[in-house]
């Protein structure tokens, strides 16, 4: 794989094709098929992430986070292969391993787009994590700006009272984490700043 060998990869839906250098033929012919995760599993790592905000966040920043695994591996669900019994495989060389070398280059390859491309791990396995997760977004209402302005929310001069608005301060800090994946210096410390002194500024205004 380091070496240019593997080359011409095609990867569509749970199955990865390419071509290897060899020794004895110019190529052969290689593939890497995935096992397609369940929708019992499918619903799992969908409500795993969509209920941790910090899991959501690496994910849209092109990471995997570390929790996202371990949450997922205690519900029983492994993201990522652990044998070649989780992997059909093929590969034309002469070669009497299960896993030969070719196969094996191919297989580091694909780990190289998954670290490029974190949500590849989960379309190999029959989920689009994308799709899927603007789904369950789309199913949450979202109130149109009018019902803003009427009810319990409004003064009697039809206004928003923003007084009404509940402080979130600890819930907000519940959900960072000391170094979010978003900022790289430490954000909490400077968003509870932030929170200390604006109203300063505001009653001078």
């Amino acid at each position: 794989a380091n070496t240019g060998r593997v080359y011409d990869i095609l990867i569509n839906d749970n199955l990865a094709l390419a071509k290897v250098r060899g020794n004895y033929q110019s190529f052969y012919n290689v593939s890497v098929e995935f096992k397609q995760f369940t929708q019992t599993e499918k619903n799992l790592i969908i409500r795993t992430i969509y209920e941790n905000p910090t899991i959501m966040s690496a994910l849209l920043n092109h990471k995997l986070p570390k929790e996202l695994h371990e949450e997922l591996l205690h519900a029983g669900v492994n993201v990522f292969p652990t044998s070649n019994k989780d992997l059909k495989t093929s590969c034309s060389c002469p070669d009497y391993a299960t896993i030969c070398k070719h196969i094996a280059g191919l297989v580091y390859m694909i780990a190289i787009e998954i670290d490029k491309d974190p949500f590849l791990i989960f379309r190999l396995q029959g989920l689009d994590l994308l799709d899927s997760l603007n789904l369950e977004i789309e199913k949450k209402s979202i109130k149109d700006i009018d019902d803003l302005f009427t009810g319990k929310d409004v003064n009697v001069e039809g206004k928003l009272d923003f007084s009404k608005i509940p402080n979130l301060y600890a819930q907000i800090f519940e959900l960072l984490d000391d170094n979010p994946v978003f900022y790289s210096k430490d954000f909490k410390s400077i968003l509870s700043n932030a929170y200390k002194t604006q109203p300063r500024y505001l009653k001078r205004g």
